[in-house]
């Protein structure tokens, strides 16, 4: 390999084959396999448990606000029935 950098192998290809580590004959690279679209079912399970989660939680807060609101309307006074009063 030259000290020039025009000398020098000019990609990584060039310089593997100067250094005799890759012969012509030898395999490309496996490639790895595609990728996979979608959800898996371990996602799709962790998903519905979220949803079934924060449903049990809504519940859970809503369930007493209906106490709660019954406390704070203002009590109703029974209304005055009128008296019927006999005059002679």
């Amino acid at each position: 390999m030259g000290l020039e950098p025009k000398q020098r192998p000019q990609s990584m290809r060039e310089w593997l084959d100067s250094l005799g580590l890759i012969s012509e004959a030898s395999p490309p690279a496996p490639t790895p396999p595609p990728a996979k679209r979608g959800l898996t079912l371990e996602q799709k399970l962790a998903i519905a448990g979220l949803i079934v989660a924060v449903l049990s939680v809504i519940v859970a807060f809503l369930g007493p606000l209906s106490d709660w609101m019954d406390r704070l309307k203002p009590q109703s006074s029974p209304s005055p029935t009128p008296s019927s009063t006999i005059s002679p």
